[in-house]
């Protein structure tokens, strides 16, 4: 007896939380999307998984992509998965989070064209992010 199976139509990202220090005050990394939906918003940095990568690799890749960082000790911090988290479909977002002295660094440099520029911005003082990152 033949069995068929129901297709998957969700797809995986990767959201970086890198937090760093900077003269006592403590800074998230973020990006400005250049990219639809949320163009122009800012955002944590991350974005889909490839579909022949690990997500640890996912990871460093999409940092490094989106912030030009690299070599750096990154570790999974929680899944999110809620209905309704992006507008175009069902996405499972992995992040990843670090803690880091920031040094003198203050804007990254994106090698995708998928960020703008990618900078530290205070936890303090947050703007609006894209998609649910605020919360």
């Amino acid at each position: 007896m033949e069995t068929t199976l129901p297709k998957f139509d969700s797809v995986f990202s990767i959201d970086c939380v890198i937090f760093g220090f900077e003269a006592g005050e403590l800074k998230i990394l973020l990006i400005e999307r250049n990219e639809e939906p949320f163009k122009d918003w800012f955002a944590l940095p991350g974005y889909f998984v490839e579909k022949e990568e690990s997500l640890d690799d996912g990871a460093k890749r999409i940092l490094y992509e989106l912030t030009g960082l690299r070599n750096m000790p990154i570790k999974q911090l929680h899944t999110f998965g809620d209905i309704g988290r992006h507008p175009q479909g069902r996405v499972v977002t992995i992040a990843y989070f670090a803690l880091i002295r920031i040094g003198g660094q203050k804007e990254l440099t994106p090698i995708s064209q998928y960020a703008k520029k990618a900078f530290w911005h205070p936890v303090k003082d947050l703007p609006k992010l894209a998609f649910d990152h605020t919360t």
